[in-house]
């Protein structure tokens, strides 16, 4: 798949509109493997079933979707609202204006001014169990994943492998549950379909949208 990954200035960035209107073209089966190639990820095999490498793209800021207009208009505009967060501290001595106090604070090693602002990110090519992790941490106020092992799109999912030496044992691992899944009857039932596709190892690659402050 194509990434739909453009860099703005150095920053990887996602048209989610684009990136969407891309994934409802595919079909059910190749949903989760096609998106995560749009969302940049590089993987072993012309598939897109073995995936070597995460993508981490920037899809807007404060809740708007990300444009070249507004990148240039918030990495001003933040760093003034970051400064502003110091501006009624010692940090401030000298009434320095806020253009002059925002590298002040930042020599200085205050990086936490950071939590005035807030951006869109599109994580995408990491393992289940990684998600996990992002999951728990406070500096993440929402996070929207994709719906585990209970949709089509998980039948036959993605998974991670980040060094060339583990791609054969994950294939033996792999392909042995695609074939003894293969050999139980056809069912309806989500319940049994997230059962099966829990079998899967937590090395599932998977994707998802989070705010951060």
């Amino acid at each position: 798949m194509t990434s739909k990954v453009e860099v703005m200035g150095s920053t990887p960035t996602l048209d989610i509109a684009d990136f969407f209107e891309a994934i409802a073209r595919e079909p059910r089966a190749n949903k989760l493997a096609a998106a995560l190639g749009f969302a940049g990820c590089a993987s072993w095999d012309d598939e897109g079933r073995y995936i070597c490498g995460p993508s981490v793209s920037l899809v807007g800021i404060g809740g708007v979707p990300i444009s070249p207009e507004l990148l240039a208009l918030y990495q001003d505009g933040g760093r003034n609202m970051m400064a502003a967060s110091a501006g009624m501290s010692y940090l401030n001595s000298g009434n320095k204006p806020l253009d002059a106090l925002y590298p002040s604070v930042i020599a200085r090693g205050h990086h936490s001014i950071a939590h005035t602002t807030t951006a869109n990110l599109l994580v995408a090519g990491v393992s289940s169990g990684v998600e996990n992790e992002f999951n728990s941490q406070r500096d993440v106020v929402h996070l929207s994943r994709v719906t585990n092992a209970r949709t089509g799109i998980q039948d036959r999912p993605p998974i991670v492998v980040p060094s060339a030496d583990l791609l054969p044992i994950t294939r033996h691992i792999v392909e042995a549950t695609d074939d003894a899944l293969a050999t139980l009857p056809a069912s309806t039932s989500l319940d049994e379909r997230e059962e099966r596709n829990l079998l899967y190892p937590s090395a599932k690659a998977t994707l998802f949208w989070q705010q951060r402050v």
